[in-house]
């Protein structure tokens, strides 16, 4: 399912496969592999990083969390 104000946001991301029809998670790993594997061809250094931010607020008081926003 495409979200069409997301999709005409100047912030939104060629390459986000959240939110967009025909695009998922399957996608997101097909583009990085892509990535991955045309670095070594070329012969460069490829590095991945990757956060899982799922929980990033669970260790946060919320009442400090309310009072900074």
């Amino acid at each position: 399912m495409s979200v069409p104000h997301v999709l005409s946001s100047s912030r939104f991301d060629a390459v986000q496969s959240a939110y967009r029809r025909h695009h998922s998670t399957e996608t997101a790993l097909l583009k990085i592999t892509n990535d991955i594997y045309s670095g070594f061809d070329a012969l460069q250094s490829t590095i991945l990083i990757a956060l899982d931010q799922l929980a990033a607020f669970d260790c946060i008081d919320p009442k400090i969390m309310i009072s900074c926003l």
